[in-house]
């Protein structure tokens, strides 16, 4: 077994980075594309999805909110890139919620 660690960028309207290091504690299951000391890093960019800025009623939170539910998304088996996906979207929720920072709406 291994262990993962995973850095999120965000970039605003442009959208995020999200920077992921996976490590394996056993010589099997080393492949070529690990690095000397057993971890594998990769990149991904996932761009904003684009929302009108009449929507946007409150930032505070939104960065919390998107940490929170890619995490939460990890928990329930997803893969990080699609972790990503779901944290990004929440954070989007959350902009739109104009009278507290995180929506009654996230589950």
């Amino acid at each position: 077994d291994g262990h993962a660690a995973y850095l999120v960028v965000t970039l605003g309207a442009e959208g995020a980075m999200l920077c992921s290091r996976f490590g394996v504690t056993s010589s099997s299951t080393k492949t070529s594309t690990t690095t000397d000391n057993d971890d594998t890093i990769e990149f991904r960019y996932r761009p904003a999805r684009v929302m009108e800025m009449e929507d946007v009623k409150n930032c505070t939170g939104a960065g919390d909110t998107l940490v929170g539910a890619f995490a939460k998304a990890l928990l329930d088996g997803k893969d990080n890139y699609r972790a990503l996906e779901i944290g990004m979207e929440a954070a989007i929720e959350s902009l739109k919620c104009g009278d507290r920072a995180i929506p009654t709406t996230l589950r």
